[in-house]
């Protein structure tokens, strides 16, 4: 997570360490879950295409055509290696109509999206003693009708309490 004032002079380094062991990196926007969470994003927030520009140019970075199991990055090969730097953009870019991701909690629960306080209680299902195909059935049916099309952040009438922690990441 990229955050002004307290790491954003890093990135430069990270993707040095990326392009020497060869692997792929990910700079996200912080966006505000919980106190804290909505706290960063207040006082550090940072617009990635403000960071993209730069190693656009010095890595002549390429766009990859969107994989439908890449998730919510927009990703670029880095020229002459075989990593790929990716963009995470909740705020500046939303992306909430191509989101693939649920989560599972540890308490078992399907949160549908990080902006949003909805969720399906898997436990209590498997408590119930659901098979495995009124299980898929339920997981489906319930996603299909409650992932939202789009986050609030920003709205000033959304706020998700929960923080990541508590989520997953």
């Amino acid at each position: 997570m990229l955050l002004r004032d307290q790491n954003l002079s890093e990135w430069p380094d990270l993707v040095a360490f990326a392009l020497t062991h060869g692997y792929d990196i990910r700079f996200i926007e912080a966006m505000p879950l919980g106190t804290a969470g909505a706290e960063a994003v207040a006082r550090h927030h940072v617009d990635t295409a403000t960071v993209y520009a730069e190693p656009a140019q010095k890595y002549r970075l390429r766009p990859l055509a969107q994989a439908p199991d890449s998730g919510p990055a927009r990703r670029f090969a880095v020229a002459n290696s075989a990593i790929e730097i990716g963009f995470i953009s909740p705020l500046s870019q939303e992306f909430c109509a191509s989101c693939n991701r649920l989560r599972l909690t540890a308490r078992g629960r399907v949160v549908y999206c990080l902006g949003h306080t909805e969720s399906l209680d898997l436990r209590a299902a498997l408590v119930q003693g659901l098979d495995d195909e009124a299980l898929t059935a339920l997981i489906r049916r319930q996603v299909m009708h409650h992932k939202p099309k789009g986050h609030e952040f920003g709205s000033g009438t959304h706020a998700v309490s929960v923080r990541m922690m508590a989520i997953g990441g």
